[in-house]
Order: C-alpha cells, then structure tokens, then sequence
C-alpha cells in the first residue's frame, strides 16, 4: 500500500523513519520542536508495541564547544508495524 504524504511534523519525521535505514536527527530537519515531536512519537510507538532507537553523536559546535545530537531510527523488524501506524493515521 502506497503511504500518504506526510501532512504534519509527526507524520513527517515517522515517515522519515520508515523510509531511511539511517535514521533521522534534528540536524537533518528544520523543525524547531524536533525533540518534543520525536518523544510524543516515541511513547505511541512503544504503546504499539515498537521500539524506536536512538544513538548520540557528539560534535563541536562553531564556538569550540562539546555538543550531542541524537540520530533515532527503526528496526527493519519494525518498520511494517510503524507503516501501520503510519496510515491509521489519516
């Protein structure tokens, strides 16, 4: 089944999930509420039985500073039960 384009910050970053075995981090969206949208997302999918990884980068930012930024992403094992999600949400 053919999924819907992604018609919120939500939608978007489950659809980014599903579709990229990288994953995704808030360096590769403009989103300013990347990481609040990211944590409702995470609850919904461990109600649903998925589990949503997660890795932590470090890097410096332009003022020499020590930073991190999470990459998440989904199990291959996962994704069929995440585009279920996905489409019940429309």
């Amino acid at each position: 089944m053919p999924m819907n384009k992604p018609n919120s910050q939500k939608t978007f970053i489950l659809y980014k999930l599903i579709k990229n075995s990288k994953g995704i981090s808030e360096r590769q969206t403009v989103f300013n509420m990347f990481r609040g949208s990211i944590s409702i997302l995470r609850k919904e999918l461990q109600e649903r039985g998925i589990t949503l990884k997660h890795v932590d980068r470090p890097f410096t930012n332009q003022f020499g500073r020590k930073r991190k930024y999470r990459i998440h992403w989904l199990l291959n094992s996962e994704k069929k039960k995440a585009e279920a999600y996905y489409n019940k949400l429309f």
